[in-house]
């Protein structure tokens, strides 16, 4: 496989759940369509590990996302981790602040999936 990882952070999985929201009518998804490109009822095309973060103070959607995937794609899952990584005190801005510190869980999480993977 030409991937050695991949990390998602706050990641949308599950299109389903974007058909009522006020921008679909610029996505245009209707269930059928939502579900058929929702990567949750995909298989996965290359098995390389799938870091899966968010903050732990992210909507209960995005944390339901993460945990779903996670849940569906059990060959794409790090070796380094039992489940997705929730970064505690961080929310949807400013989760991505942690890759500014080598010592954050989310900068030590990411490099050992690469260094593993």
């Amino acid at each position: 496989d030409p991937l050695v990882g991949g990390l998602s952070i706050s990641g949308v999985f599950d299109l389903e759940s974007l058909v009522d929201v006020s921008f679909n009518s610029d996505l245009r998804l209707d269930p059928q369509s939502a579900r058929e490109v929702s990567p949750v009822y995909l298989d996965p095309r290359v098995h390389a590990p799938l870091l899966l973060a968010a903050g732990a103070e992210e909507t209960s959607e995005f944390i339901r996302q993460s945990r779903s995937l996670w849940e569906r794609w059990p060959r794409c899952r790090p070796v380094t981790r039992d489940g997705p990584l929730f970064v505690a005190s961080k929310h949807h801005f400013s989760v991505l602040t942690e890759f500014a510190d080598p010592q954050s869980e989310l900068f030590t999480a990411t490099m050992a999936m690469f260094e593993n993977g």
